[in-house]
């Protein structure tokens, strides 16, 4: 009996623990509540700092913001903050999200210009995109776009990091994005994005 107890004992804990459970065992009490807020129609003030607390939670955010490009605020300033917060969690759910996001043909421009923008710091997390587009205007001509950096990395690894090939994936997106959107101020800022990522 003793032989075969010390036999299970062994394979226990040969089995890995759960990654995204043990990284939200050790989050920080407050991550459970910013997720609450976050999905209950709190007001937007204390949504946007929910969404912000997120950063420090590598199990919790990720799942939480996938869900939130999956169905997109509205509104445009609380989309820029999850796209901000999205950027600084580097996650494979959250590239996943993020990902269909910007080529869903379903989603409105500017959901699919930021995702585009934050799958450009998953590239390189040194590295951010601006872009400008006229409000109205439909010519592709009217759209700028510019790369800037960080000295340094910004953001954490979530619960779940991204995979080896995020790279690939990533012009993967924008390259199927340039050739087949109708909308051509998405193709245009694909296109631009793109050039600058080839030579970083």
């Amino acid at each position: 009996m003793k032989t075969a107890l010390c036999i299970v004992t062994a394979l226990t804990f040969a089995i890995p623990p759960n990654r995204t459970l043990w990284a939200q065992s050790t989050e920080p009490q407050s991550c459970a509540g910013a997720a609450t807020t976050v999905t209950s129609r709190s007001s937007n003030v204390e949504r946007a700092q929910a969404v912000r607390a997120l950063r420090d939670c590598p199990a919790t955010g990720p799942m939480i913001l996938a869900r939130e490009w999956a169905a997109p605020p509205t509104d445009s300033i609380a989309l820029r903050l999850v796209a901000s917060v999205s950027a600084e969690l580097r996650d494979a759910r959250l590239l996943a999200a993020v990902r269909n996001a910007a080529l869903s043909t379903s989603q409105s421009r500017i959901v699919r210009l930021e995702a585009m923008r934050t799958l450009a710091t998953y590239f390189d997390p040194s590295t951010f995109v601006l872009f400008r587009v006229r409000p109205g205007i439909e010519a592709p001509g009217y759209v700028s776009v510019a790369f800037g950096g960080w000295s340094s990395p910004r953001g954490e690894d979530g619960a779940e990091p991204l995979p080896a090939t995020t790279k690939a994936e990533v012009l993967s997106a924008l390259r199927q994005i340039r050739d087949t959107s109708v909308d051509p101020v998405v193709a245009k800022v694909a296109k631009d994005i793109i050039i600058g990522l080839e030579v970083l």
